[in-house]
């Protein structure tokens, strides 16, 4: 995945990963795990509530489309308030992680 690239990069150039002795990769898998359980919470206190703060346009009541699939890696978790019928390229969506 390439955002999981960029980090171990980053955590590379800046020696980040010095201090646990822990490999770039793995500390860059370990972030966008954190990212896909936060995604993972975020969407479940969105159905919990009924609403999500979309950025740039505040707060949208939001139904759940269960039948929607992201069209980049497939998956039939719904992503709530986001828009991705235009969709085309490879899937980055840390929410897509398992």
């Amino acid at each position: 995945m390439k955002l999981e690239r960029e980090i171990a990069q980053i955590l590379n150039k800046y020696n980040e990963e010095a201090a646990s002795n822990t490999p770039d990769f793995i500390l860059a898998s370990y972030l966008t795990d954190c990212l896909a359980a936060f995604d993972r919470a975020v969407k479940k206190r969105a159905e919990w509530y009924g609403r999500m703060d979309v950025p740039g346009q505040g707060t949208k009541i939001v139904k759940l489309d269960k039948t929607k699939f992201c069209p980049g890696c497939g998956s039939s978790d719904p992503v709530v308030g986001f828009p991705i019928a235009d969709y085309n390229g490879p899937c980055e969506h840390p929410w897509h992680l398992a």
